[in-house]
């Protein structure tokens, strides 16, 4: 998914994201380098470096960091962005080397490779993932 554009609302804390389909909202806090009222985003725009599927922001500082539009989509709940993750982790449970799960204490799911897949493994409920596994085994 491509990010259209970006902005920053100083009021409500958040990059405000614009994709085809829809308007995302990012707080601050889940970034690495937060702004501050002392060291607030001097320029934010949509990285052409990353195909455009995500964004850079500059604080007045000069620190400043990137996202990527799957931590948006995470963050978000986005349905299709969750939906294709567990359909990819569970397609690769599927004659994998088992490894386990903390979450869900299941040791067929398959060590997912991106930090954004392990934190959105670990919000989704466990309980789905495994259903979705035990799916996968069945069919």
């Amino acid at each position: 998914m491509k990010v259209r554009s970006v902005k920053a609302n100083n009021r409500r804390k958040a990059f405000e994201v614009v994709t085809a389909k829809r308007r995302l909202a990012f707080p601050f806090s889940r970034v690495e380098v937060q702004p501050t009222p002392d060291d607030p985003v001097a320029n934010v725009f949509v990285d052409r470096e990353l195909g455009a599927e995500g964004f850079t922001y500059v604080l007045q500082s000069g620190r400043g960091g990137t996202v990527h539009i799957e931590d948006v989509l995470e963050y978000n709940q986005d349905p299709d962005y969750l939906r294709n993750l567990i359909d990819s982790s569970t397609r690769r449970t599927i004659g994998s080397p088992s490894t386990s799960c903390s979450d869900c204490s299941r040791s067929s799911i398959a060590m997912l490779s991106s930090s954004s897949e392990r934190r959105a493994h670990s919000r989704i409920a466990s309980t789905t993932l495994v259903a979705a596994s035990h799916l996968a085994e069945e069919g």
